[in-house]
């Protein structure tokens, strides 16, 4: 899956300063929408991705801070 640009994204999150994509893997960026103390992101699947889901591999997310933040997870 790729994070992608979307109606209504209003600011880009890109690699925190001090990333070293050699070491620490790629970051990429990261279009969102942020209004009204909440953040949304937009994914693409790829075909692969999509057989994948439907045929029981499992979607991780993983957020690099202390704690773990409330959020949810839709298809549209």
């Amino acid at each position: 899956m790729k994070p992608i640009r979307f109606e209504g994204m209003n600011k880009v999150y890109t690699a925190p300063k001090g990333w070293d994509a050699a070491t620490m893997g790629e970051c990429r960026d990261l279009p969102v929408r942020q209004e009204n103390g909440e953040i949304t992101s937009c994914f693409e699947m790829s075909p692969t991705d999509a057989w994948n889901l439907a045929n029981g591999k499992k979607l991780y997310l993983t957020i690099c801070a202390d704690v773990q933040p409330v959020i949810g997870w839709e298809i549209k």
